[in-house]
Parts: structure tokens; C-alpha cells; sequence
């Protein structure tokens, strides 16, 4: 009968370092995996193409902005935006959109200070030039092109709100260094 060797098994040993690399790179994996699908779970609406003054301009509405111009281009120069030139005119098309989107809230910042701001029906009653003009009063076209943007007309009245209030700034601005 032969006798068989017992080894001790110590953190020396080659089984158990590679044991703990294993284990090592499983947990770092785990953690890697984990923020990665909190990032992409993260609702747009929630994600900053950037910050002015802390306020942010979310993604979405950058993106929706972007869009827009896109369709409006395309419709009036028909541009293929997968074309060298279109990548071209598509890249100044984000970066004048982002800093307009930065622009129009510095201004409705300076708007709060100023104390200038539109009343619900100044805002109710653009959005019906809109239908109007845009739409010749139809109101479930005007509503499904607000679907097909993506846009509730709560978000709607709110850019319609901002907007009439950046305006009324800039008239205010004009008005104050211009006398006739």
C-alpha cells in the first residue's frame, strides 16, 4: 500500500490565487454590468446634453430639437444626412441647436430677474395661432403631429411659455436701448 501525500492548501498555493483573480474579476464584471444598465434604464428626460446655471437642457429635448431642424432641412433642401456634405450640415445643425437651446435659457434666466413672464392664456392663445396657421384649425392633425414628435401638450404649453418669455425679454432689451 502506498502512501498517498496531503498538501495543505495555503493562499500560497497557484489554485487559490487564481481562484480569488476569478472571483475578482466576476465581482468587477457584476459591478460593471450593473452601472451600465442603470445608464441605459435611465429615461432621457432625465439625462443633461447640458446645464446652464445648474437648469438643466435635457437630452430629449435636444435631441427633439435636433430632430426638427433635421425634417425641416430635409424637406426644404432634401439633404441626405448620410452623405458626407449631410454629416457636415448635420454636425452645424447640433451645435447651433445647442446653443440656442443654451442661449433661450440664459435669456429666460434673465427673464426671472427681470421678473417678465407670460399669463396662461398669452400661452393658450399662441398655441391656437399655431393650430390655425399650422394646421388650419384642425385639431387632430395639430394632435397627432404632437404624437408623432413625441410631445404632450403639457411640454407644448411649457416651450410655448419659455419661448413667449424670451421674447418679451428681448423686446423689453430692445425697447429699453432703442427710442425712437
Amino acid at each position: 500500500m502506498s502512501k498517498s501525500k496531503v498538501q495543505k492548501i495555503s493562499l500560497d498555493t497557484d489554485i487559490t490565487r487564481y481562484g480569488l483573480l476569478i472571483v475578482g474579476v466576476i465581482c468587477l464584471g457584476i459591478i460593471f454590468f450593473s452601472i451600465f444598465m442603470i445608464y441605459i434604464s435611465t429615461p432621457p428626460e432625465r439625462i443633461y446634453a447640458a446645464r446652464v446655471n445648474g437648469n438643466p437642457i435635457t437630452l430629449d429635448e435636444y435631441n427633439k430639437s435636433v430632430e426638427r431642424m433635421k425634417s425641416q432641412y430635409g424637406q426644404m433642401l432634401k439633404v441626405d444626412f448620410n452623405s458626407p456634405q449631410g454629416q457636415t450640415m448635420l454636425d452645424g445643425i447640433k451645435k447651433n441647436m445647442l446653443d440656442g437651446l443654451v442661449n433661450k435659457e440664459i435669456m429666460f434666466e434673465a427673464a426671472k430677474k427681470m421678473n417678465v413672464s407670460v399669463t396662461p392664456t398669452e400661452v393658450e392663445d399662441e398655441i391656437d395661432a399655431i393650430k390655425k396657421k399650422s394646421f388650419s384649425g384642425d385639431d387632430k392633425l395639430f394632435n397627432d403631429t404632437l404624437r408623432l414628435n413625441r410631445t404632450t401638450l403639457g411640454q407644448l404649453r411649457e416651450s410655448v411659455a419659455k419661448d413667449k418669455t424670451v421674447e418679451k425679454v428681448k423686446k423689453a432689451v430692445i425697447d429699453e436701448r432703442v427710442k425712437i
